[in-house]
């Protein structure tokens, strides 16, 4: 079975927009965690260097998101 959907670019860039959160969120929580000593490296086995990776990450996601009319945490 097959099925076509068609999406108007308000709903893909709105689809795009909450990824990008998501994405942004989990590397929040990744962010803390390497923060505390735990979880597991992402980008780094170094800790504090898989910190700043991190940190670089969720300020790219955050600039595009802002490129792209999104709120970081919308209410």
């Amino acid at each position: 079975m097959s099925m076509t959907i068609e999406l108007d670019s308000d709903q893909t860039d709105e689809i795009i927009r909450t990824e990008m959160r998501f994405m942004i969120e989990c590397f929040e929580r990744d962010l803390e965690e390497r923060r505390q000593g735990k979880g597991i490296g992402i980008f780094d086995s170094d800790p504090e260097q898989d910190v700043m990776y991190i940190i670089k990450q969720i300020e790219a996601f955050e600039l595009v998101l802002d490129w792209c009319g999104g709120d970081v945490h919308p209410e």
